[in-house]
Formats: structure tokens, C-alpha cells, sequence
């Protein structure tokens, strides 16, 4: 994969980009707690969609270690519903690395998904799509 088709990648219902160049970002557990509780979704660490560039992550090993164990940190999150395969460390042809995270929709017995070990902190995904007459 290159850098250009990464930037095709647009933020939407399924779909977050972060920065992410050493650690994972506090913006990622409302992100993921969002669709675990609805859909799913594909979460970009490296791109920093702000001005639309690839940044890459520095140690892509450590970071997919930092995420699965503060995943598994019932402190942090309710439950883990990411798996080793979930989680994939992408080497671009510049060697840039980035890390894509499928989030699945989490089983009906975890749900909600919530933060911070408060019910109350359970992040649900909503858009409205436009439609044009």
C-alpha cells in the first residue's frame, strides 16, 4: 500500500484516522467504544486527518502492545472484544509503518461497551446521512 491510497481513507461512520505517533490517543476509546456499541469500524493509527498526512507510528510493536494492554484494563475499558488479528501493522512502500484496528460490533451479553468502569461513559455512533431530492 502506498501513502496516496491511504489518504483515500475518509473519516465517516466507520471509519476514525489518528495521529497516533507514540501511544495511543485519548480520542480512541470514545472511538472505540462508539462502535463497539454500534456497527464496528476501522480505526487508522498514523494519519493525521487534520491535514490530511500520513505520520506513520514510530514503534508500531509497542503500540499494538500499549493497546492490548490497556484493552485489557478493565479501568480503561469494560471489555476487550480485539483480537490479534484484529490488529494489523501496515509497512507502506516508504516504510512508513501504520496500524489498522477492526473494532467489531460488540456481542449483545458485553453490550454496552463503557469507559472509565462507569455504565454512564458508553459511546454510541450516530449519523444522519444528507439526502438530496
Amino acid at each position: 500500500m502506498d501513502k496516496e491510497k491511504l489518504l483515500e481513507l475518509t473519516e465517516g461512520k466507520n471509519v476514525e484516522l489518528k495521529k497516533a505517533k507514540n501511544n495511543v490517543p485519548d480520542s480512541f476509546w470514545d472511538t472505540y467504544s462508539a462502535f463497539a456499541n454500534t456497527d464496528g469500524g476501522l480505526v487508522v493509527f498514523g494519519v493525521d486527518e487534520k491535514n490530511n498526512e500520513v505520520t506513520g507510528v514510530d514503534d508500531p510493536y509497542k503500540l499494538r502492545d500499549d493497546l492490548f494492554n490497556l484493552l485489557n484494563n478493565t479501568q480503561k475499558v469494560s471489555a476487550n472484544i480485539i483480537e490479534d488479528e484484529d490488529v494489523r501493522i501496515i509497512n507502506l512502500e516508504d516504510g512508513t509503518n501504520v496500524i489498522f484496528v477492526h473494532i467489531p460490533e460488540a456481542p449483545y451479553n458485553l453490550k454496552p461497551i463503557y469507559l472509565k468502569n462507569n455504565p454512564r461513559l458508553a459511546i454510541e455512533r450516530a449519523y444522519n446521512e444528507k439526502t438530496t431530492n
